[in-house]
């Protein structure tokens, strides 16, 4: 049986908060649930099979070798027949009121990708939610929405059309970081451009952000994946003749720098500036770069961009403060 919806979660022991996630998603409805194993030691397995046997729900439930997340996720592109997939992590919880009104969307067949906002709850106990305006594009505004950060299409709140990813052979690739955007912006770049999308304004799904882990961890090489999955994705963008998109994807760009920059030498007092400000692009856009609607960031990244030393300082007089 085909499913409209296909929902791929990679689980990897997750024994402790998996069942969370699947009963946030709704039963009795055209949705498919792939679970792929990526050689838990825990009790996920049992966790999913007692499910399974107590809940009326599809899901398929696929044990594999230890991959790492992306390998995980392709796993499940592979197992997946439905006309969308939808990926979420085993500690999300999808939190759409109206299920029924996304499926009556989907069902259309009109559109590449929907998109809606999502919450996240930190672990001091805080919690904001991003709502974007419903409205219908095509994927040249999104590629531009999204590289200059207007939209954030992503894991948990984009539902993606299954044949362009299997047309295309689109995956996800091993990045230790940046590998969940990467897959986003490659499949943007390779969809026909007069394909439809649509913004919801409803809420998709809901994750959890460890504040502690992330300013506690020390810095690793690794970080600098997430700035290296956007220059293979500017090169991707010359090699197919886009050169339209990367003054755009140039603030993406800076973002992710500026992001490490940040956990390296501010945060974590590693001296590896040199390593990470060879990626800043040579050249800006500046009407681009200095978004009115987005002043505090605009800034922050006009100061980076242009003398990353005094940013430095003034991020580090932030931090003694």
């Amino acid at each position: 049986m085909n499913f409209l919806i296909d929902i791929i979660i990679p689980a990897y022991n997750a024994e402790m908060h998996i069942v969370r996630t699947l009963n946030s998603i709704p039963k009795d409805i055209d949705v498919n649930i792939i679970i792929v194993d990526d050689g838990s030691v825990d009790k996920t397995k049992d966790v999913v099979n007692e499910y399974i046997k107590r809940n009326k729900c599809n899901i398929n439930y696929v044990y594999q070798e230890n991959k790492g997340e992306a390998g995980a996720r392709n796993t499940g592109i592979e197992k997946s027949k439905a006309k969308y997939i939808l990926f979420l992590d085993s500690d999300d919880e999808l939190i759409i009121e109206d299920f029924e009104k996304i499926l009556r969307l989907l069902k259309m067949g009109e559109y590449s990708i929907l998109l809606g906002g999502y919450k996240k709850e930190l672990s001091d106990g805080a919690s904001y939610t991003v709502k974007y305006n419903q409205l219908e594009g095509d994927i040249d505004f999104l590629i531009k929405s999204f590289f200059i950060r207007k939209l954030n299409p992503g894991i948990g709140n984009t539902f993606f059309k299954s044949e362009i990813i299997k047309h295309k052979n689109i995956k996800f690739e091993n990045y230790k970081y940046g590998a969940d955007n990467e897959f986003v912006r490659r499949f943007l770049i390779l969809s026909e451009k007069k394909q439809k999308i649509l913004v919801s304004k409803d809420v998709f799904f809901s994750y959890n952000y460890n504040i502690d882990s992330l300013m506690n961890q020390k810095f690793s090489v690794e970080r600098l994946d997430s700035i290296k999955s956007v220059v293979a994705t500017r090169e991707l963008c010359k090699e197919l003749k886009f050169e339209k998109y990367i003054k755009y994807l140039n603030i993406f760009l800076i973002n992710e720098i500026r992001g490490v920059y940040y956990q390296a030498v501010i945060q974590n007092g590693n001296k590896s500036e040199k390593e990470i400000l060879k990626y800043l692009p040579k050249e800006m856009d500046m009407k681009l770069l200095f978004d009115r609607k987005k002043i505090k960031t605009s800034l922050h990244n006009a100061i980076f961009y242009f003398s990353p030393s005094i940013y430095k300082l003034l991020a580090l007089f932030k931090k003694e403060k």
